[in-house]
């Protein structure tokens, strides 16, 4: 698994935590959650060789939202 460090403005990071906290799951998780609703998100991991995980994290059987 690759590790990303992006910066948040403290609304957004407060809000993520929030988000977090309520589902009952990390803050990466919800990211996750979240990039698997943008549609240019979906595309690029459908055209991906792997394409089995692919159809795995679109099934949304791990979804939290």
């Amino acid at each position: 698994m690759r590790t990303y460090r992006i910066d948040l403005p403290s609304l957004a990071a407060d809000a993520l935590e929030d988000a977090a906290r309520l589902a009952g799951i990390g803050p990466d998780e919800v990211i996750v959650d979240a990039l698997r609703t943008l549609p240019l998100f979906q595309r690029a991991l459908q055209e991906r060789p792997e394409s089995t995980l692919g159809a795995l994290l679109l099934s949304g059987s791990h979804s939290h939202a």
